[in-house]
C-alpha cells in the first residue's frame, strides 16, 4: 500500500524528508471544532479554512505534519481541551513490515498463518488485538497505439489514384484503478507485528470444502472466521471507505493511527 498527499498526510512525492517529522491525528471528531481550528492555525500556520477542512468527513483526521519535537506540544494542546489526539510517524509501517499471508488454517482456538516462504505463525483468539478490513487503492497507466486509415489527397496525386488514403498512428494512454481487499490482524505487540492477507494473495484453496466461488467472498468468510475466534478484538472497517483519502499510502496512515489510538486507550 507509497508515499503521496494532496491533504497533507505526508511529503508531496519526490521530496526528501530533511529531518524527523510526525503526523497529528484526532480519532474522533472535536467537541469544539473552533477551539481545534485556533490551535492547527497557530500551531501548524494553516489558514482557517484549510485547518476546518482537515476535520471534514469521517475519522481519523490527519490534522497536522509537524517536527518530532513539536508534535508531543500539538497532541498535549488537543488533548486538554477534550480531544482524542496522538501522534504517529511519518513513515507508518508499511507490507514490508508485516507478515504477508499465503495460506491459513483454523485449528480450534486458533489460526495458523503462512507466508509464501518461511516459518508459520499461530495465533489464539486471545492473542488478537485489532482487525482491520480495507481496499488498498492502486493505478495502472497503459500505453496501446491505434491506427486510423484516413483519405489523403497527396497520396492519391502521387500514386495516380492507386491509393487515396494513409495510415496514421496514435498512442492512447488508458489509467486504469484496481483495488485490493484485505484483512490486516494485529495481535498483542508481544506476539510480534501485524499480518495482512490481500485478497489478491490468498490461495483460498486452503478453506478446503468451505471454499467460496470468489475470492472477496472467500476473503468475507475469512473475516468471519477471525471475528468469530477473536469476539474481543476491535473490528473495524472504515479502511474501506477512507483508502482514497490523502494518497497511495492513506491506508497504512489511517491503520497506523487506529492501532496507536486502541494501544493508548483511545478507541
Amino acid at each position: 500500500m507509497a508515499l503521496a498527499g494532496a491533504t497533507g498526510f505526508l511529503l508531496p512525492a519526490g521530496r526528501a524528508i530533511l529531518a524527523p517529522v510526525k503526523l497529528v491525528a484526532l480519532v474522533r471528531p472535536p467537541a469544539d471544532p473552533p477551539v481545534v481550528v485556533k490551535l492547527l492555525c497557530e500551531a501548524a500556520g494553516f489558514a482557517p479554512a484549510e485547518a476546518r477542512m482537515r476535520l471534514a468527513g469521517e475519522p481519523p483526521y490527519v490534522v497536522a505534519r509537524l517536527p518530532d519535537e513539536a508534535a508531543p506540544d500539538l497532541v498535549a494542546r488537543l488533548s486538554a481541551c477534550g480531544c482524542a489526539a496522538l501522534s504517529v510517524g511519518a513513515e507508518p509501517p508499511g507490507d514490508e513490515d508485516r507478515f504477508l499471508v499465503r495460506t491459513l488454517e483454523f485449528p480450534p482456538g486458533s489460526v495458523i498463518l503462512r507466508p509464501r516462504a518461511g516459518e508459520e505463525r499461530r495465533l489464539a483468539g486471545e492473542d488478537i488485538r485489532l482487525l482491520l478490513r480495507g481496499v488498498a487503492i492502486g493505478h495502472e497507466t497503459r500505453v496501446h497505439t491505434e491506427k486510423q486509415r484516413r483519405l489523403s489527397l497527396g497520396k492519391a496525386l502521387l500514386t495516380q489514384g492507386l491509393s487515396i488514403t494513409k495510415v496514421e498512428k496514435k498512442e492512447i494512454q488508458v489509467e486504469t484503478e484496481t483495488a485490493d481487499q484485505f484483512v490486516l490482524v494485529y495481535p498483542d505487540p508481544a506476539r510480534g507485528r501485524a499480518a495482512i492477507l490481500y485478497e489478491s494473495e490468498v490461495a483460498f484453496a486452503c478453506l478446503g470444502r468451505e471454499v467460496q466461488p470468489s475470492r472477496l467472498a472467500n476473503l468475507n468468510l475469512v473475516t468471519q472466521k477471525l471475528r468469530s475466534l477473536a469476539p474481543r478484538a476491535r473490528f473495524d472497517d472504515r479502511l474501506l471507505r477512507l483508502s482514497r483519502r490523502g494518497g497511495d499510502r492513506a491506508p497504512d496512515v489511517i491503520a497506523e493511527v487506529l492501532w496507536q489510538a486502541l494501544l493508548q486507550g483511545l478507541l
